[in-house]
């Protein structure tokens, strides 16, 4: 099996973990409300890429790995991402943060339905929180796991399945 039960308790997160994370969600609902006021109907092809990202965002990488987070992380009782064991299957064998990996594929798809250069820059500077999110996720979870994570980050990349593929 892919898990090891964790024994210690909870790491304390610091302040910076709970920033980015508001500083992220309002930037996507912006986006989001700006993509909607300046939707393009005129370019179908940016309309399908959209779709496409859209679609990928929410499916694989949005409701699959909470579903192995869920099944496989052995989670309490009311939280999906609080897990007693480090999951090393499914999604999380070729990416260790697929739930960031969906909100950059929301983000990428919003900038394609919109096209309009306030949404794009938006993207840029949600791209760029959503991955600090993770570099301090992964500060927060070799605390809570130990050198079972460390070994997990020199075998699975951060954000981009591409590079776990390409071995």
């Amino acid at each position: 099996m892919n898990t090891q039960k964790i024994t210690n308790e909870e790491p304390e997160k610091d302040i910076t973990y709970y920033l980015i994370t508001a500083l992220s969600i309002p930037l996507l609902i912006l986006q989001l409300i700006v993509a909607v006021w300046f939707f393009n109907f005129y370019r179908l092809d940016f309309l399908l890429w959209g779709a496409v990202f859209f679609i990928i965002s929410f499916l694989i990488f949005g409701w699959s790995p909470m579903y192995t987070l869920k099944v496989s992380g052995e989670a309490k009782e009311d939280t999906l991402s609080e897990t007693t064991k480090l999951v090393k299957s499914g999604l999380y064998g070729y990416v260790r943060h697929p739930q960031f990996l969906s909100w950059i594929f929301f983000s990428i798809s919003l900038t394609c339905l919109s096209q309009f250069w306030v949404v794009v820059i938006l993207n840029i500077v949600i791209i760029l929180t959503i991955y600090l999110d993770a570099v301090i996720q992964d500060d927060y979870l070799k605390q809570k796991f130990g050198k079972e994570y460390e070994n997990y980050m020199k075998e699975v990349p951060r954000i981009n399945p591409l590079m776990n593929l390409l071995k």
